[in-house]
């Protein structure tokens, strides 16, 4: 089973408060709250804004969340748990994507501006 420790290579890259916020998943997690620890990572998660600067700690997360996810299914049965880490997953892609779409827009309105 995979623990989380993905976005402790880059928990520099974190805020102060959200430093603090992924210790205590991580402590969740190894203390088997498995559903407490993903509320914490996407909580994080929700603090961390799509940016080509922040991309490598926000798919570090995204995996500690359905990391933390599929352990609490596998506790539970609770197939919820499962549907609760697809959400998070697709809305880690929806995030980049309207992040480059946004990005793509722009480059485009400042050419045709030229």
């Amino acid at each position: 089973m995979h623990t989380p420790s993905h976005a402790e290579a880059t928990s520099g890259q974190l805020e102060k408060g959200d430093e603090k916020k992924y210790g205590e998943g991580k402590r969740a997690y190894d203390e088997g709250e498995f559903g407490s620890a993903a509320k914490t990572f996407s909580e994080i998660m929700n603090h961390v804004p799509e940016s080509p600067t922040n991309r490598t700690i926000r798919a570090s997360l995204v995996l500690d969340i359905m990391a933390a996810y599929q352990a609490a299914y596998e506790g539970s049965g609770d197939i919820a748990m499962l549907k609760a880490g697809m959400d998070a997953y697709y809305g880690y892609f929806r995030a980049y994507r309207d992040r480059m779409r946004r990005r793509t827009s722009r480059s485009r309105s400042s050419r045709r501006g030229s």
